[in-house]
């Protein structure tokens, strides 16, 4: 990845890194702002404020910048399925691909994985053979 890219990423502000990652993931996962936000148990007004934080701009009276709150951010994670960090750390488009490959691969897995008889029904219908000790060789 060129330097430039890395240096212009590393100066966004972190509720900008916070709203790009969060709605790369609600689109990812097929969520609306209403659907997180009743999963979580958060106000969907707070999803919209940390998918646009223009909306939140504005200083506090203490004279202090709005920023997103860890709890309500590891919430959001874990609603999503992805870990905090995911959604705090700036990422770059070929890691966006590496996620979408990454994820494609395990929806994969997980579908031949269903397809898989599972022990206990090998064991009732009797395919299981029985488990045998190793006889030493004398030859």
């Amino acid at each position: 990845m060129p330097a430039d890219t890395l240096r212009r990423m590393a100066k966004l502000p972190i509720n900008e890194v916070l709203a790009t990652n969060l709605a790369y993931f609600m689109r990812r996962k097929r969520y609306t702002q209403a659907s997180l936000a009743k999963k979580v148990g958060l106000a969907q007004r707070t999803i919209g404020n940390y998918l646009k934080p223009s909306l939140r701009a504005t200083e506090s009276i203490s004279g202090k910048a709005p920023s997103a709150k860890l709890t309500e951010v590891d919430k959001i994670a874990e609603g999503l399925g992805v870990e905090t960090w995911e959604l705090l750390r700036p990422i770059t488009p070929s890691e966006r691909e590496l996620y979408r490959q990454f994820e494609q691969s395990f929806d994969r897995l997980r579908q031949l994985a269903k397809d898989l008889p599972r022990e206990d029904e090998q064991e009732r219908d009797g395919e299981a053979e029985p488990m045998t000790t190793p006889q030493p060789y004398h030859g």
